[in-house]
């Protein structure tokens, strides 16, 4: 069924940036992603100071900030999964990436409306609402641009397999 969903609603490409493999591209994601997940992570050492000037109240920016913490350990965790996953051919890996983006996707976006809702009600208009526009370009460059590439990675192992078998 997992695979149905993707095959149906996930975009997919035959390379990475016009010249490069998918398997070379998925690895170039997934190290990136290593990297993004750990300043997400930091977001625990300096974010509740960022959060309370954004008008998110003390508590709700203790939360948040955990929040970011356990959601950047898991990324850090499941872009080594990418990485190994991309080196082994292994799709199961792929799949459990790619579902667990969508899953991230709505965790993130109830967080970074939360957010944008405060700085507007606190008078921080155009710091929301630039906030908000940041998070749709950047689920957008992911949806359009990073998951057809690990996608289209998955959809060639299938292929390998099926040859294969």
């Amino acid at each position: 069924m997992g695979q149905s969903l993707l095959n149906n609603y996930c975009l997919t490409v035959k390379s990475c940036c016009f010249c490069i493999s998918l398997k070379s591209g998925t690895i170039i994601i997934a190290l990136n992603g290593f990297v993004l997940s750990v300043t997400i992570t930091a977001m625990y050492f300096y974010g509740q100071t960022i959060l309370e000037k954004f008008g998110v109240g003390q508590w709700a920016a203790v939360i948040i900030v955990h929040y970011f913490a356990v959601i950047g350990i898991v990324l850090c965790a499941l872009h080594v999964v990418l990485l190994s996953a991309a080196l082994t051919y292994n799709e199961e890996l792929i799949l459990l990436y790619l579902w667990f983006a969508l899953i991230y996707f709505f965790l993130d976006s109830l967080a970074v409306t939360f957010v944008s809702i405060s700085a507007i009600l606190k008078g921080m208009v155009v710091s929301g609402i630039i906030l908000f526009l940041c998070f749709i370009l950047y689920w957008l460059f992911l949806y359009f641009y990073v998951f057809p590439v690990i996608n289209g990675y998955r959809k060639n192992i299938h292929t390998i397999v099926i040859v294969l078998a």
